[in-house]
């Protein structure tokens, strides 16, 4: 019996194959890519923070400074850190990120109110020198002061920084306490009579005090005393014409 033989020709077919990266090559980009991320968040925490201006109910001035120390700490730790370290540090970075965008977004709604706030304390403040200004020019020179407060009140409604405004604010308590005092000073010199409002001691206080606001020197409080004095000697003595009237007539 012959035997029958088959030829089989079998015919490989040639792939390319793509080369799979090893697994140490992968978790090294990985790690590179959660460092970067972790470096992008704390720097958009810093840029946050330097957005944020002290602002009382919200953040002080040390906790503020505080929060930028602890972002710069966390930087330089994961710049530095090993990858088996970067893992423990996501969890603080993450951590200090959305605290500094919740202290953000506080500050920006409170401060919005703040800002309104102390604008209507500043234009209050700016109302009552005008008035009390208004008052004191039949007596003083009160020209440059009046022009002090007109540039400070368009400082206040230009800017909405509320460091700028608390300083405007201070600027203008301290127009307000003198234009007081100068009102103080022309109500005391209201009660004199006419011919003691001549007298040479009224005119030389008087005098002083224009040179005081020439030179910006916003401190009367001594001149008001030498007035009061003046007044009450003018008191005793307008007393005393009173009583020897009353006894001459009797």
């Amino acid at each position: 019996m012959s035997e029958e033989y088959v030829v089989v020709n079998i015919y490989r077919s040639e792939e390319k194959v793509e080369e799979v990266p090893q697994s140490s090559e992968v978790l090294t980009e990985q790690k590179q890519d959660l460092r970067s991320k972790l470096l992008g968040m704390i720097d958009e925490a810093l840029d946050l923070l330097g957005k944020i201006q002290p602002l009382p109910g919200v953040i002080s001035e040390d906790e503020l400074l505080q929060k930028r120390m602890q972002g710069k700490r966390l930087r330089g730790q994961v710049s530095q850190a090993s990858d088996q370290e970067l893992s423990k540090l996501q969890g603080q970075v993450e951590a200090y990120y959305y605290d500094v965008k919740a202290l953000y977004d506080a500050y920006v709604k409170q401060s919005s109110q703040s800002v309104e706030d102390l604008k209507k304390y500043g234009r209050k403040l700016v109302s009552d020198i005008k008035s009390f200004l208004s008052k004191a020019s039949s007596l003083f020179n009160v020209d440059n002061l009046s022009k002090d407060v007109d540039e400070l009140s368009k400082r206040l409604e230009e800017t909405n920084d509320i460091s700028m405004i608390q300083s405007i604010n201070h600027s203008l308590e301290n127009l307000y306490n003198f234009t007081k005092d100068l009102s103080s000073f022309m109500d005391l010199y209201n009660t004199l009579s006419d011919d003691v409002k001549g007298s040479q001691d009224v005119k030389d206080l008087i005098s002083e005090v224009n040179k005081r606001i020439s030179q910006k020197n916003y401190n009367i409080s001594d001149l008001i005393s030498k007035l009061n004095e003046i007044v009450k000697k003018s008191r005793e003595a307008s007393e005393r014409r009173k009583k020897i009237d009353e006894l001459s007539k009797k």
